[in-house]
């Protein structure tokens, strides 16, 4: 008899004891939390935005798209 598929929605049923728990393909994956060190790290990163530039698309990365980001508040 197949295994039932584990869903976002079981996964929202486990309680909270720290780990982290996470449906993927079906399966149930189990982690232990980040470390305090790990999220303190994390936090100094609340925005991130990654342009990858190409030839074509360099100028208007650089330029117009830039300048949309500084409107929302990216700071770099």
């Amino acid at each position: 008899m197949p295994l039932p598929q584990i869903t976002w929605d079981h996964v929202q049923q486990v309680p909270d004891d720290g780990n982290r728990y996470e449906a993927i393909a079906g399966e149930l994956y189990v982690t232990p939390a980040p470390s305090v060190h790990r999220q303190e790290i994390s936090q100094r990163f609340p925005d991130l935005v990654v342009e990858i530039l190409s030839p074509t698309t360099a100028g208007r990365d650089r330029g117009f798209k830039r300048v949309l980001y500084e409107r929302q508040g990216v700071a770099e």
